[in-house]
């Protein structure tokens, strides 16, 4: 668990957002729903990657810093975001340098079978980006021996599911996997959130459909 403050644009743009956020939900009363939530925290949950308009973050520079640190062992690493523009595409830029695939939606199936295997054959290609959705079903890939989370699904049993894209059979390696969390933001709250209702740990949660849990937070 790598736990981060918001640099100064970050905390700037997330208040300012969290106040109106507070005000146009309040404005709609017994009307809110936990779809208008939802899509609201979103906006803070990206401000949480990136400030608006910005590159680069807290998250981006100590990430650099482990992945300058990964590939120098000659190790390969999966990095999952749950969006695409506010995390891989953004990352996607940042880690070019070091050799990098990407998997999306929206990528044709040729698209996608390459940059699956750049990422399990070359030695040049040691990291591989991922929205969480895309990547982290239906692949096996034990090449990796590290894998990141550079933000958070609403549900945990979503991010244990990517992760077990390396846990397969084949891995020969121990695992290490890094979650980063922004601290006083809605970050913090969901984990807490999921803390107090007893479902952080996988053998709690394996089995539980994501609705069971989504219903969990109410308006």
């Amino acid at each position: 668990i790598i736990e981060l403050e918001l640099d100064e644009e970050q905390d700037v743009a997330y208040r300012q957002a969290e106040e109106g956020i507070r005000e146009e939900l309040s404005a709609l009363g017994e009307k809110v729903t936990k779809q208008h939530i939802f899509a609201k925290l979103t906006i803070l949950k990206q401000i949480c990657n990136f400030a608006p308009r910005k590159s680069s973050s807290p998250k981006t520079e100590s990430l650099k810093e482990r992945i300058e640190e990964i590939t120098a062992s000659g190790e390969k690493v999966i990095i999952f975001s749950q969006y695409v523009d506010e995390g891989v595409s953004k990352l996607e830029k940042l880690l070019k340098p070091y050799g990098v695939a990407k998997i999306v939606g929206g990528q044709t199936d040729a698209v996608r079978r390459n940059e699956i295997e750049k990422f399990k054959q070359r030695r040049d290609v040691p990291v591989l980006i991922a929205s969480v959705r895309s990547g982290g079903e239906g692949l096996n890939l034990t090449e990796a021996s590290y894998v990141v989370h550079f933000d958070h699904w609403w549900n945990p049993a979503v991010m244990w599911q990517a992760e077990d894209r390396v846990h397969r059979r084949g891995q020969t390696k121990g695992v290490n996997i890094y979650s980063y969390w922004m601290k006083d933001t809605i970050d913090d709250r969901i984990r807490q959130k999921l803390r107090e209702k007893g479902i952080l740990f996988e053998q709690i949660v394996d089995g539980l459909a994501e609705e069971g849990i989504d219903e969990l937070f109410t308006v």
